[in-house]
């Protein structure tokens, strides 16, 4: 699951006017979700949607301008995860 789990970090970029921009990206490896934690009604359990929500949520406390969300190499998985991330 930690192989597969979302990553994420700031990159500074500045734009053609010399504005500085702050980027939030987030590498997204595949949808996951750990079936037996969520089934056993355990709330900590890991979960793509849960991950890039908590991403979000650090990328606002620190003023990104921009969110890049990497999925070039995503390879899938839980088509479930998939949507309610997306969605």
């Amino acid at each position: 699951l930690e192989d597969s789990a979302a990553r994420s970090e700031v990159i500074e970029h500045y734009a053609p006017d010399g504005k500085k921009i702050r980027v939030g990206y987030i590498k997204l490896p595949s949808f996951y979700l750990d079936m037996e934690a969520a089934s056993a009604g355990r709330s900590d359990y890991r979960s793509t949607t849960k991950d890039v929500e908590a991403i979000l949520k650090d990328f606002s406390k620190k003023s990104i301008d921009i969110v890049v969300l990497d999925l070039a190499k995503n390879g899938g998985g839980s088509l479930t995860e998939a949507i309610d991330c997306t969605g």
